[in-house]
């Protein structure tokens, strides 16, 4: 295989991502000219639609059919607070037990917020104001 292949990357990914793509790219395919795009997943899958890039890692792809998707990876999402909270990582926090506190998250609209705020409806909680919901 030969020829330019740019690749989206979600910035929160790119710094686990970048240097091992690279060097198997490099590695199995000499012949390729790799590009790495960072961005937020919104303009990534807009670049994607546009056919400004050849392959994306995004999330949350189940509201398009346009594309052809496979997941790569399922991960689980940390809370973090002060040590008087009592939290512990051998033992899991159910979503609706986080939920209720004031969260420290991205403003509406961003892809990562509409997660949240589907997985709060899911679970039935009303979520308190948001401090992300002041910060643009």
């Amino acid at each position: 295989m030969t020829g330019i292949v740019t690749v989206g990357l979600l910035e929160s990914a790119s710094d686990l991502l970048a240097e091992p793509l690279v060097s198997a790219v490099d590695r199995d395919h000499s012949g390729i000219e790799l590009r790495l795009i960072t961005a937020y997943s919104g303009h990534l899958q807009q670049w994607l639609d546009d056919g400004d890039l050849g392959l994306t890692l995004l999330y949350n792809l189940d509201s398009t059919p346009s594309l052809n998707a496979r997941p790569l990876v399922r991960e689980r999402l940390w809370v973090v607070a002060p040590q008087s909270a009592g939290l512990r990582a051998d033992r899991p926090l159910s979503f609706a037990e986080a939920a209720v506190h004031p969260l420290v998250m991205p403003a509406s609209g961003h892809a990562l917020r509409s997660l949240i705020d589907a997985a709060a409806a899911r679970a039935g909680v009303n979520r308190p104001g948001s401090i992300g919901d002041s910060i643009s």
